[in-house]
């Protein structure tokens, strides 16, 4: 996924938030259909880096049926496990300046909280996507929605 007008310097993380099965998402996917069980919803790492001086992001990631990261990149939720009918969207995370602490700086690239001082959880994203186009988030929340996409055997 290609992003523009990032911070330069800063370290981003892109997220996977995956509703395997959106018909029993209530009003279209959003936040309020994290504890919805029918709804079989996933958030976990897809990739990080850190941004050049053109503002410029390139994440890269694939995902197959049922597969997770290591545990301390998963915020929610077990996979994705319907390919053809999930939505899929790409949450673009910004962890501020990248740390010259080597520590600091792959928790930044490849944790949802690496160095943040704000501390959003996935049940704390301010997400609504009912038509695919709208997304409301908190003013610091740091959190942005990239790319939104339906997968299905038609793409």
């Amino acid at each position: 996924m290609s992003t523009s007008n990032l911070s330069p310097g800063a370290a981003y993380t892109m997220w996977w938030v995956i509703f395997n099965n959106p018909e029993f998402c209530v009003g279209g996917c959003g936040e309020d259909d994290f504890s919805n069980a029918a709804v079989n919803a996933s958030v976990f790492f897809a990739d990080g880096e850190v941004i050049g001086s053109n503002g410029l992001g390139n994440f890269s990631a694939q995902v197959g049926i049922g597969q997770l990261p290591s545990p301390n990149q998963v915020e929610l939720g077990n996979g994705l496990f319907n390919p053809l009918t999930a939505e899929v969207w790409n949450v673009v995370r910004d962890h501020g300046p990248a740390s010259s602490d080597p520590a600091l700086l792959n928790a930044q690239l490849t944790t949802f909280n690496g160095g943040c001082t704000l501390t959003p959880r996935v049940d704390s994203f301010k997400l609504s996507t009912a038509d695919f186009e709208s997304i409301n988030l908190t003013e610091n929340s740091q959190v942005y929605l990239s790319l939104t996409k339906r997968v299905s055997h038609n793409n």
